[in-house]
């Protein structure tokens, strides 16, 4: 696990950077999907790292990359994520989520509508996020 975390630390600096460097990562065969694998890991530092590897690519990806990650299910993992209760967990993929919901606000303006939203309705992300709020 230690090793898995460091080569996933890597990765994660790697999606920080521009969107050259980000479709790199996306143009990598499986790389994406052994990636999500570890989101509903045991150790909790390689399940963050996971997480921050999308959130960090969701920061500079253009709107055609992240359309092929949620076709991929990545609103499913974020709502999957949800259920975790770790609260460093947690903020990372509520941020994870906004990011998301933020670039399909851009497209509002060709669509009139945000597609990412109504894909969360449709997964049922939206009544997780709402019975989150209403937790205690």
């Amino acid at each position: 696990e230690k090793m898995k975390h460091k080569a996933l630390w890597v990765i994660m600096n790697i999606a920080e950077g521009n969107e050259e460097q980000v479709t790199c990562l996306l143009n990598c065969e499986g790389l994406m999907d052994a990636v999500r694998e570890n989101f509903r890991g045991t150790d909790t530092e390689v399940a963050l790292c996971s997480l921050w590897i999308f959130a960090n690519i969701c920061a500079s990806c253009s709107v055609f990359q992240l359309h092929g990650l949620i076709e991929q299910g990545l609103l499913s993992d974020c709502k999957a994520m949800l259920h975790l209760n770790d609260p460093d967990h947690l903020a990372v993929v509520l941020d994870l989520i906004d990011k998301i919901f933020n670039i399909g606000q851009t497209l509002v303006q060709e669509s009139g509508h945000n597609p990412y939203m109504a894909l969360a309705y449709q997964s049922g992300l939206i009544e997780e996020l709402s019975q989150l709020q209403a937790h205690p």
